[in-house]
């Protein structure tokens, strides 16, 4: 159903699968609510992982906050006018689940598809999908390393237990 709970979460989700691969992220949980006395977005983020190990984490986490806080959330609060309470759990290679809650109603869950190609548009996949476009994505990145002297040898890649917590 096309609810305003419901294009929110997917305004949510297209923004944040854009952000979080502009901003060198693989994953990325957080809160955001203007239900507060003073309107004012409050952003909490929660977990984070990098895209490559040695990258402040920190600083790519705060750019995303930024981000999302000064694009995003107007949208979404129709510029304060909307109490918003929105809680996102974001994986560039996996799933993302978006809860919305609207001038304090109870909140909805939305769950989306998130693993995306090259283009990180949302898409449904099966294992040998899941590879093939893991591969494609691989073959992207060793290109563009290829154009700067560079191998993904010279690159490592976060382990799935090593995460940022707030």
């Amino acid at each position: 159903d096309a609810t305003l709970e419901s294009n929110m979460a997917v305004l949510v989700r297209d923004s944040v699968s854009s952000l979080i691969a502009k901003n060198m992220l693989i994953d990325i949980s957080f809160t955001i609510t203007n239900n507060t006395p003073t309107a004012e977005y409050i952003f909490q983020p929660y977990v984070a992982y990098p895209a490559v190990n040695g990258i402040n984490l920190s600083g790519l986490v705060e750019k995303f906050k930024l981000e999302f806080m000064n694009l995003v959330a107007p949208q979404l609060s129709k510029n304060n006018n909307l109490l918003i309470d929105i809680d996102v759990y974001s994986s560039m290679t996996g799933d993302t689940k978006v809860a919305v809650s609207v001038n304090g109603m109870e909140k909805r869950l939305y769950r989306f598809p998130t693993f995306a190609d090259s283009l990180y548009n949302s898409m449904l996949t099966n294992k040998d999908m899941f590879m093939k476009v893991s591969q494609d994505y691989k073959s992207i990145v060793d290109q563009t390393l290829a154009a700067a002297s560079m191998s993904t040898d010279d690159l490592t890649a976060a382990p799935l237990n090593e995460k940022y917590t707030y």
